[in-house]
């Protein structure tokens, strides 16, 4: 009786710990987002044959539930790209230009991310040139 009592509550750990260490994802995790952050419009006319291309830049990047919460922010680098841990779920992607006001911040892009894959997003902050 004894053995099947420890085997029993052995087992309910070994259970436990693998619950909790597949919820964690992030530590390590082979899943998240991944991307560029662009910066845009630079020009207030653009021509066909004088494009102005929007500018990798640095900022800051939010990571949200669908109902608002914040799960994780990052940062992108001077290419502007960025590469943000997550467990697998329905996020949605905010970045804004450091310092910036009303303007220099993207749409909110939503984001599925599945067990194992980094899913690829690209996001425009809004520089308020018209």
């Amino acid at each position: 009786m004894r053995r099947s009592t420890l085997a029993i509550l052995v087992l309910g750990l070994l259970a436990a710990a693998c619950a909790s260490s597949v919820k964690e994802g992030p530590a390590g995790s082979e899943n998240g987002v991944e991307g560029t952050v662009l910066f845009g419009p630079l020009c207030p006319v653009e021509h066909a044959d004088s494009p102005c291309p929007p500018k990798p830049i640095a900022a800051e990047i939010t990571v949200t539930t669908p109902a608002g919460q914040i799960v994780s922010s990052g940062v992108s680098d001077s290419a502007g790209t960025y590469r943000i841990a997550l467990s697998p779920g329905t996020f949605t992607l905010t970045a804004r230009a450091p310092g910036s006001g009303a303007f220099g911040v993207s749409k909110p892009v939503d984001v599925i991310v599945v067990l194992g894959r980094y899913t690829h997003v690209d996001l425009m902050v809004d520089s308020g040139i018209r």
